[in-house]
């Protein structure tokens, strides 16, 4: 763990980030499961992401714009959010501002602007990539007050277009990594309620997740990429495994009106609340660590050899063992996904 003392400066961020597939790889030769590797790991970009903003904080106050005009608490969201990032993670954060006098805004907006380009710039250089979608501080979309996100998500639900679906999945599971995390509780509990008095708005969120079609058939046999020649033979194990499992977790829990971002305290929850059975709670569970087992153990030898992690694997690499416990996982994912998927269109998948 000593690679996790690289210092404040951003070269020093950029070691420890650099670091984290040693890391990884060494405590799961150390028989740690791969759900607390993933904690941990998001654990230090969480606080990478805190010293990082930190840093940007201090030179937009430097630059001559003085301290931040009104309070705020950073959030990360996705995979981040939910305390589930792999190895190769890029750049979905957020702002909650405190409010402030519509005459203040291009004032305070400025400042901010100026905040999210220094935060997301040196993210990048750190190791984050930026976000091929945007989202991203720097995009007004993910930059507002706490009653500006409030009503965002009060018209989000209500509207329910294709573009309210997209950008609402993306923001579901934020989680603060910096400055009150009051803001983050109250938007929860905001977006919870609104869920609640909106049902219909998770059944269109499950129609765009019923598109994410496990990795497997019925008879368990494994479904692979065949019209790409360089990925024939290939599982995206993300795709088809993790994001069906998580996706159907999070519809069930936000339904239920439960708080807990993390899939596994998701599922915990349910099972408390009597919504899920004690014993599926515990299969999907164990198919959650062994889809992100074998996604990290894929990722670290894709950097290992140079290559950007990636989120696929060759079955036919791997031994019998694995090969049998990957088909048992998604075997599991898929009853369970395409069940909550049913239960929330009305239509078999």
């Amino acid at each position: 763990m000593e690679a996790l003392g690289g210092g404040e400066a951003i070269e020093g961020l950029a070691r420890t980030k650099a670091a984290e597939a040693g890391i990884a790889a060494d405590l799961l030769g150390e028989g740690m499961d791969a759900p607390s590797i993933l904690a941990l790991l998001v654990d230090i970009n969480r606080d990478i992401h805190r010293r990082v903003l930190e840093r940007a904080v201090a030179a937009t106050a430097e630059s001559g714009l003085g301290a931040p005009p009104v309070a705020f608490t950073g959030l990360v969201l996705g995979s981040a959010g939910r305390g589930e990032s792999l190895l190769g993670p890029d750049q979905d954060n957020a702002l909650i501002l405190d409010d402030y006098d519509d005459n203040d805004h291009t004032r305070i907006d400025r400042w901010f602007v100026a905040l999210a380009e220094r935060f997301t710039r040196d993210l990048a250089t750190v190791g984050f990539p930026l976000c091929s979608g945007n989202v991203m501080a720097t995009n007004p979309v993910w930059r507002k007050t706490a009653t500006q996100w409030r009503r965002q998500m009060t018209l989000w639900a209500e509207r329910r277009s294709p573009v309210a679906v997209l950008f609402a999945d993306i923001f579901l599971d934020f989680h603060p990594f910096t400055g009150d995390p009051t803001r983050s509780e109250t938007l929860r509990a905001h977006v919870l309620d609104g869920l609640a008095r909106n049902p219909a708005f998770l059944a269109e969120i499950a129609g765009t997740q019923a598109n994410h079609a496990v990795a497997v058939g019925l008879l368990g046999r494994l479904h692979t990429v065949h019209g790409d020649l360089g990925r024939r033979g290939h599982v995206d194990l993300k795709l088809g495994g993790l994001m069906p499992l998580v996706g159907a977790v999070r519809l069930l829990a936000l339904r239920a009106g439960v708080a807990a971002t993390g899939t596994a305290r998701r599922l915990d929850a349910l099972a408390d609340r009597g919504l899920v059975e004690p014993d599926r709670r515990d299969g999907l569970i164990a198919a959650f660590a062994t889809l992100a087992g074998l996604l990290l153990r894929q990722q670290i030898a894709d950097l290992r050899a140079g290559r950007p992690p990636s989120n696929d694997i060759v079955p036919d690499k791997l031994r019998r063992r694995s090969r049998d416990d990957l088909v048992e996982a998604l075997r599991a994912v898929r009853s369970f996904h395409n069940a909550v998927i049913a239960d929330f269109t009305g239509r078999l998948w």
